[in-house]
């Protein structure tokens, strides 16, 4: 659990400054970890965000259904890999999120 802090603030930093601008955001690449659970919620009142599982080889999975407008999503993030947003809209959004190990 001790190597999710620095991962919680660089995600922190990376949503503020986002800004109101189209993004991708990888979070805990190239970071050693085991398999862990994240509830990422999505606080916009109209916009939704794609989001994909990322293997440690690189192969990506899109999680459908995105994460929508004012809801919440469960997300099994694999052994050394990572979670990739991809935000296609220029508004600003925040997405918050809780990790359980497992």
């Amino acid at each position: 659990m001790k190597q999710f802090l620095p991962a919680t603030v660089i995600f922190i930093l990376l949503c503020a400054g986002c800004g109101s601008a189209r993004g991708e955001f990888r979070i805990w690449k190239d970071m050693e970890h085991g398999s862990f659970t994240v509830t990422l919620t999505n606080s916009s009142p109209n916009q939704s965000v794609e989001l994909y599982k990322v293997k440690s080889s690189g192969k990506e999975k899109w999680i459908s259904p995105s994460l929508l407008a004012n809801s919440s999503q469960e997300v099994t993030i694999p052994a050394d890999g990572h979670l990739f947003i991809k935000n296609f809209n220029d508004n600003t959004f925040t997405i918050t999120y809780k990790i359980a190990e497992q």
